[in-house]
């Protein structure tokens, strides 16, 4: 035994010294402090405002006591706004033409600058995420990233990127653990961990070392009859045999959105934005009962209101109200794009998205997941198919049986390459 302590002593000095080094840096890391906030003039010492209701009473206590703990570590203020209501009438009357993209942007904006939010002074240094829930017109929701001070000054795009593309990896399933990502990440960014580190326990290095040599002593110690001491030679023929042993990385192609930085605000701050097209795992966005009479079928809001001129979420699926309060069916233009709502006796008024088969001209369309119709060049179902995006024809019918850009679509529509 103590050949093998004495071959792999220098294993040991190495480990011992990484453990003591990424403890240190950990160490580090913890024992920096922000100083104190000379903010006293910020309007609010609430951190989380779940206006969208979408967390627990307990989840936002839990996230009041994280962002308290790292805005101390990071001499920021981080900010957490849920939403779940149309922004147009509020954004339009700050800036007429703010486009659907940027409505949560000017709230978000005017919220950190008329609550006097930063660490440092109103306006000041600091972060808010601002996730609104609700379906806009234009059959999307939004969410925005405002930094401002030394959060704006630390921020990339790649940055910005990494922190929202976090986000919107949980948020759908589990708000509560987006959220807290959120604010762990812009404390890894402001810290100096990075956007693109692994993070791991202060004892995983040692303990992965431990028990590494815990097995290679398992499967390769053998006692020898007669013999009291087992050298590496014993195993093979001469010295001890080195295998070089590789590890192969597979290349992960990542498609990033671009998020464009606006420097609007009365505090000068800086913004970016996401919207996401994936609503079938939100929240309902509207409550009540259905009620049918000879002209169709409408809702009554337990506001005691019929729904009219919106998108609502009831019971998992989205419908359109027109402006005499019935469900639409069939085509539908709305925010410059159009949708499919089914006429099928089993599923009507309900948004498509996928595979869309139209009964009266018996063409097939294709709708995204936020339920647009698409147009020109798709990858749908393993294969390049193409929609046909002239106006003055079936705009966004699969084009099939015929030649498109020196490729040919058979049957089913499908380019075979």
């Amino acid at each position: 035994m103590k050949e093998y302590f004495r071959y792999f002593r220098w294993v040991f000095a190495a480990t011992v010294v990484l453990a003591v080094c990424y403890g240190g840096i950990g160490l580090f890391h913890a024992m920096q402090a922000a100083p104190e906030r000379t903010n006293k003039e910020c309007l609010t010492e609430q951190r989380v405002f779940d206006y969208g209701d979408v967390l627990s009473e307990r989840e936002e206590k839990k996230l009041d006591g994280l962002i308290a703990k790292r805005e101390r570590q990071t001499g920021c203020d981080i900010v957490l706004v849920t939403l779940n209501k149309s922004l147009m009438e509020y954004a339009r009357k700050k800036e007429p033409n703010v486009p659907y993209s940027e409505f949560v942007r000017v709230f978000a904006e005017d919220f950190y600058d008329s609550n006097g939010f930063g660490y440092n002074k109103p306006i000041g240094d600091g972060i808010l995420l601002v996730d609104n829930w609700y379906r806009e017109d234009d059959g999307r929701v939004y969410t925005w990233l405002c930094t401002v001070g030394r959060a704006e000054d630390e921020y990339t795009y790649e940055r910005i990127d990494h922190l929202l593309d976090d986000v919107y990896r949980y948020v759908e399933d589990d708000p509560y653990r987006a959220y807290r990502t959120y604010i762990n990440d812009f404390y890894n960014d402001m810290t100096g961990r990075g956007a693109n580190t692994i993070y791991l326990p202060q004892w995983f290095p040692l303990a992965a070392a431990t028990f590494s040599m815990i097995c290679f002593v398992a499967l390769h110690w053998k006692s020898k009859k007669g013999k009291k001491t087992v050298v590496p030679s014993t195993y093979v023929n001469g010295s001890p045999q080195m295998y070089k042993r590789e590890d192969v990385f597979v290349n992960k192609i990542v498609t990033r959105r671009h998020i464009p930085k606006s420097s609007g605000g009365s505090g000068g701050s800086g913004s970016s934005g996401h919207s996401t097209t994936t609503p079938n795992t939100q929240p309902d966005t509207m409550f009540g009962n259905w009620q049918q009479d000879e002209q169709g079928w409408r809702f009554m809001q337990n506001n005691g209101t019929y729904a009219a001129n919106a998108w609502g979420r009831i019971n998992g699926f989205w419908y359109y109200f027109g402006e005499n309060t019935y469900m639409q069916t069939g085509w539908l233009y709305v925010g410059e794009q159009w949708y499919y709502l089914s006429q099928a006796p089993e599923s009507i008024g309900k948004m498509q998205t996928g595979p869309v088969h139209d009964a009266a001209t018996d063409r097939w369309f294709h709708a995204d997941a936020s339920g647009a119709m698409q147009t020109g060049w798709q990858y749908i179902e393993d294969s390049w198919r193409y929609l046909d995006p002239a106006s003055e024809g079936v705009r966004g019918a699969m084009v099939t049986n015929q030649w498109v850009d020196g490729r040919y679509l058979d049957a089913q529509g499908k380019w075979n390459e």
